[in-house]
């Protein structure tokens, strides 16, 4: 191996630099853990010109912990075959790496000074262009009276009318019974009897009832509609609740298809 590194050395010397490479490569087969081998045919590369053949050798030989000194050669043969191939930030990073461990290398200073002027240009190119861009792309704007119907239903999308629960048509009569009647309510149904009403204040179901769906609404007011003039002398003194209720229950009476007779007797007894 050794006979081959100096053989490898002599051909460099003579400036036969692939007859240089190939006898460190021949030597880097016989130890490949020789970080010094890739660094001398990384320089043979550059100066064939070979910068990615050169950069990866460069890198290689960083995988191997190299001295302190070889690993600043193979830093700097980096920045270089970097810098070559255009990737200037890699040999800005490469070059500073190199000032860390050698503060006093001044070609590395030089070679950074002139990759970060290089960077700075670039940006300033890139700014530039950007601004041109963006000054030179002008959005057409148009007045209209309206937006197109696939992008109005996003901004103002269609209101959904909220369905209302069907109340319990047993739970609402046995309701209005209890609010109206003083004499046990009549049978409704088989079911009707396993229903538990549970006791309320009469303005609740009074408000219950008043937001029934119209369907339901009428069986509510049939409790109401039976009511003898006599039946509502016995109410007593009547709270406005409870007499805009009769008298909504009459007037559906009588607006109801079926001209309900009782509901009209019955408006006129609650108006007395």
């Amino acid at each position: 191996m050794n006979d081959l590194k100096e053989k490898g050395k002599a051909a460099f010397l003579e400036k036969d630099y692939g007859k240089a490479a190939e006898l460190y490569g021949h030597a880097i087969d016989q130890d490949p853990t020789d970080a010094v081998l890739f660094s001398n045919r990384a320089q043979c590369y550059l100066n064939l010109k070979n910068w990615k053949k050169a950069m990866e050798d460069c890198t290689e030989g960083l995988e191997r912990s190299p001295t302190s000194n070889i690993k600043e050669k193979l830093l700097y043969r980096k920045a270089l075959a970097a810098r070559a191939l255009g990737q200037i930030t890699l040999a800005a990073t490469c070059l500073g790496q190199v000032l860390r461990i050698s503060s006093s290398n001044q070609v590395a200073r030089t070679q950074l000074a002139e990759v970060n002027s290089i960077l700075d240009h670039s940006q300033l190119q890139a700014s530039k262009k950007l601004k041109s861009s963006l000054n030179g792309s002008q959005i057409p704007i148009e007045v209209v009276d309206s937006l197109p119907e696939k992008y109005a239903t996003i901004v103002d999308p269609p209101t959904v009318p909220k369905v209302r629960q069907p109340a319990n048509l047993i739970l609402v009569e046995k309701m209005s019974e209890e609010l109206f009647l003083d004499r046990p309510a009549k049978q409704l149904s088989k079911l009707s009897t396993n229903i538990t009403f549970v006791e309320r204040p009469a303005m609740l179901k009074l408000r219950i009832l008043d937001h029934l769906l119209p369907d339901v609404r009428v069986r509510a007011f049939k409790p109401i509609l039976e009511l003898s003039k006599l039946d509502i002398l016995e109410l007593g003194d009547i709270e406005p609740e409870f007499l805009e209720l009769f008298i909504d229950s009459g007037t559906y009476g009588i607006k109801s298809p079926c001209k309900c007779v009782r509901a009209k007797r019955f408006l006129v007894c609650s108006i007395l």
